[in-house]
């Protein structure tokens, strides 16, 4: 053959790597996410080309001409400059290199700016809108102190302390502007300053702004409210007509989710609103672009001398491209700024075991079943990373000797069942390095079962209407918004964290509080027992925080109900919902839906199966805990659903899988970018694959299920983001099997799996020299 026929043939032996099949349409796909730069200079400093365009995730292909022929010459760099590709046609050397698809460009720097400009056009600092009395107010009026510092290099913090003369209220804004990613946030508060009450504000929003882009599309998901129909997202195309956003019942993520991505062609926004409450967001087309409005829904109040209202704080992510650079720009800020880390380094992830010894929770729970369980989990080769001691370890007995697990409101160990308190239990975890994580649920009073030490002054009732008649609830709401109730809880709790070595705090939400607010309004005072409430409750964990260096705070809220952006800074959702963990399709879309938004979660290896082969809420499966409640269990933390008392191959199933598969695959869901390959419908009828993708070691994991129920042998499925001029080799390590492909193939032509029903297999990949 001829020189040029060579060069193509090698070209074409690059393209399709050592598997695979790269196809002219796939290849055609992939050429337009790639940059090639003509370079003049000598082939010695090619290293020194000019820096290359940033690709969409679908990474790079080489380059084709119009009429689909290569060009003439390619070279594959293997070692030090394995990431580019050169190619010579004609005169004209081009070289082509891999970049990260997902890191910050000075293009989503400048979309941020441009945002931060928008929504500083009104006041100079921010979008607030209130009306005082009959005047509405957009401006800040004199500004008093601006002061700017960074808090280290990529977090540059400013201050801004106004006061609107006319109503001695003094507005403070504290802006973060992120240097390493292209966020902006800020929070503002509004104190009176004068020794009278104010006026009424009213119709009070955090952030009321149009942000520019054409053809706006809103990404709305709907959180959790113990429903098959969760955690779910819908597209809505933004007209005149404004789409109203708010959860039920006070609790921020029950029924909504204060998380919203908006696309316009190209351009993307993430936004975020964080408020612990009861939250509205507003959105419309508007202006060249799309109006943004949030608050806190209910805002018609008086403020007393002295007194401090918090608005929600707004989070605006800016960027260039589409949802899954959206989404993946999103995990990486999120863990690198909102996780919560302890001993300066990110959470790692975590194992949980447990031993309820009953029914009912945890209401049989007792010091010398709970010590005896965790060293039989120890002498079985089973090493829990948390002990999980959940609901009902209080006094919760009734006049008939049954304990059920609501009976709130008396936090102490039950002198029965654990008479040296729970410390015995909290010392043998920390001799083992293993964390106790305590549940409770301090909001929420049942009155017959209140501790003798809590004032019931400190407890907010509702009236209700029961046979025609009101009447007074039977369980109270802990006002929080009163610093003295505060203070007594934090020092209660605090005195439990440190006698029982608890290093999880666990905190749970059972009820709908917006009515016990609202109707503990006074005159001129609606939105304020919510907003005062919603203070004290980050105030009394940032307490919990600071007094006990390391600790870990789990919030939970029926499930996953206040999950807010504000509440994640201090916090991870360790059971994230109480509906179908057990339902592997169901949590197959939950988890996308979190790994999206809310990187770190917990996962059950939980199967509810019914004879006829339906899922169904806690039937439990007669085969247990087997490979395939596993891989529908993989997530950041686990909760291992194997008792103690388990047969050996139970645990010696599960010793195999948290070895080979599921702590590898856990640090690439705590680092790595994210992208579903399959669609999510909730069925068992389907399969379902995801990829989870590190650009700087160009490697990660395809994971691929298939459900009981789906009739296809086999699936194909397209990984994204690899380098295509590299060979990757993918290794199912649970049955010993491994294959090679070019990143080229294995993104134009496919990769296909087969799997019997009911079965799983993760695959890790890693880019390795071709041989």
């Amino acid at each position: 053959m001829d020189a040029q026929q060579g060069d193509r043939k090698n070209l074409r032996a690059a393209r399709r790597g050592a598997g695979g099949k790269a196809t002219a349409a796939g290849d055609e796909d992939l050429r337009k996410n790639q940059r090639s730069v003509p370079l003049s200079r000598p082939a010695g400093d090619l290293q020194r080309g000019a820096p290359p365009a940033p690709p969409s995730p679908r990474g790079f292909c080489p380059q084709f001409s119009q009429d689909g022929d290569c060009f003439s010459s390619c070279i594959v760099f293997k070692k030090k400059y394995h990431n580019h590709l050169f190619a010579l046609s004609g005169k004209e050397l081009f070289i082509m290199v891999y970049t990260d698809p997902n890191q910050t460009t000075p293009k989503d720097m400048a979309l941020i700016a441009g945002a931060v400009a928008a929504m500083q056009e009104a006041n100079g600092v921010c979008p607030l809108s209130l009306r005082i009395g009959e005047k509405e107010i957009r401006t800040l009026g004199g500004v008093q102190s601006v002061r700017r510092r960074r808090a280290d290099a990529n977090l540059l913090l400013t201050d801004t302390i106004a006061l609107l003369r006319d109503y001695n209220l003094q507005v403070t804004v504290e802006a973060t502007q992120y240097l390493d990613f292209p966020v902006y946030e800020y929070l503002v508060t509004i104190r009176n300053v004068s020794c009278q009450n104010s006026p009424l504000i009213t119709d009070l929003y955090a952030s009321d702004v149009v942000l520019p882009g054409e053809a706006p599309v809103l990404y709305r998901c709907n959180g959790d409210f113990y429903s098959h129909d969760g955690y779910e997202t819908a597209a809505v195309p933004l007209g005149a007509e404004t789409e109203l956003i708010r959860p039920v019942g006070g609790r921020p993520c029950d029924q909504a989710f204060p998380y919203f991505r908006v696309l316009c062609g190209q351009t993307g926004y993430n936004l975020a609103v964080g408020w612990p409450g009861q939250w509205q967001a507003e959105f419309s087309a508007a202006g060249g672009g799309f109006r943004f409005a949030a608050k806190q829904q209910y805002t018609a109040f008086s403020l007393r001398p002295g007194e401090v209202y918090r608005a929600p704080r707004i989070t605006v992510m800016a960027y260039e491209g589409g949802e899954a650079r959206g989404r993946n720009l999103w995990r990486r800020w999120y863990l690198r700024h909102i996780l919560p880390r302890t001993g300066g380094a990110p959470l790692a992830p975590m194992m949980n075991m447990c031993h309820p010894a009953g029914d009912e929770e945890f209401t049989h729970a007792d010091e010398q079943n709970q010590r005896e369980a965790i060293s039989e989990y120890l002498r079985r080769g089973l090493k829990p990373d948390i002990w999980w001691l959940d609901a009902g370890w209080y006094p919760c007995k009734d006049a008939e000797g049954i304990r059920r697990w609501p009976r709130t409101g008396n936090w102490i160990p039950d002198p029965e069942r654990f008479p040296n308190g729970l410390g015995p239990v909290g010392e043998k975890c920390a001799e083992n390095d293993i964390k106790f994580l305590l549940w409770f649920e301090p909001e929420r009073i049942k009155l017959e079962y209140r501790s003798p030490e809590l004032p019931e002054k400190y407890i907010l009732y509702r009236t209700e209407r029961h046979n025609g008649k009101e009447q007074r609830s039977d369980q109270g709401l802990l006002n929080l918004g009163d610093p003295e109730c505060r203070a007594w809880l934090t020092d209660h709790v605090d005195r439990l964290i440190k006698e029982g070595r608890i290093a999880i705090y666990r905190q749970d939400f059972n009820f709908e509080p917006l009515e016990y607010w609202l109707q503990a309004d006074g005159e001129d005072r609606l939105g304020m027992t919510e907003n005062l409430h919603v203070q004290g409750y980050l105030a009394y964990w940032d307490a919990l925080l600071e007094r006990n260096p390391g600790l870990i705070i789990d919030s939970c809220a029926s499930g996953g109900r206040r999950n807010d952006l504000e509440t994640m800074r201090r916090s991870v959702p360790l059971h994230p919902t109480d509906y179908g963990y057990g339902m592997p399709p169901v949590k197959q879309a939950f988890c996308s839906a979190l790994f999206t938004w809310i990187p770190y979660f917990r996962t059950f290896t939980d199967i509810w199966t019914e004879e006829n082969g339906e899922y169904q809420m806690y039937a439990p499966d007669p085969r247990g805990v087997d490979s395939f409640a596993l891989h529908n269990g993989l997530g950041p933390a686990v909760h291992c659903c194997v008792f103690c008392d388990a047969p050996e191959e139970k645990f010696a199933l599960v010793r195999r899988f948290s070895e080979t598969v599921w702590r590898p695959a856990a640090k690439y869901l705590l680092s790595a970018d994210y992208y579903p390959l399959t669609e999510l419908r909730k069925s068992a009828f389907d399969w379902c694959a995801y990829e989870f993708h590190d650009p700087k070691t160009q490697s990660g994991f395809v994971h691929v299920i298939r459900n009981a129920r789906a009739d296809a042998d086999s699936l194909t499925v397209f990984p994204v983001a690899l380098d295509p001029s590299r060979t990757y080799r993918f290794t199912d390590p649970e049955r010993g099997q491994s294959f090679r492909s070019g990143g080229a193939g294995a993104m134009s032509g496919g990769l296909t799996f087969a799997l019997p029903q009911r079965s799983g297999a993760l695959w890790f990949f890693e880019a390795v020299d071709a041989e």
